[in-house]
């Protein structure tokens, strides 16, 4: 199934946008950054990732839009790809988990 899994998380901080290509939900990805394994498991955290409804690219845009996160964690080819394209990211920034892009973004506010 093509599409993006997303699931928003109210936090005391903001709100957390844990987003991934909806088709990795179910896989385990292993691999290495620099010195150091690195794995993240789409099977015990999918309720992390999955609301249950599956987004197109229009409706990821729209929540973004909508929405003021203070993180972003999005996996998956398409969905980095997307957020680079109407620049949220930058490529420089995207790590691989083996072959599987992941970004990690955060916006830092001044308390007033």
């Amino acid at each position: 199934m093509s599409g993006f899994a997303a699931k928003v998380h109210d936090t005391p901080m903001g709100k957390i946008l844990a987003i991934c290509d909806h088709e990795l939900l179910g896989r385990r990805l292993t691999g290495r950054l620099g010195d150091v394994d690195v794995s993240l498991d789409l099977i015990a955290y999918r309720e992390f990732y999955d609301s249950g409804v599956v987004l197109d690219e229009d409706e990821i845009t729209e929540l973004l839009s909508q929405n003021k996160m203070y993180v972003i964690n999005a996996v998956g080819e398409r969905i980095v790809n997307l957020l680079i394209d109407i620049g949220i990211t930058r490529q420089e920034d995207v790590k691989l988990i083996g072959e599987v892009p992941h970004i990690q973004v955060y916006y830092i506010r001044k308390e007033e």
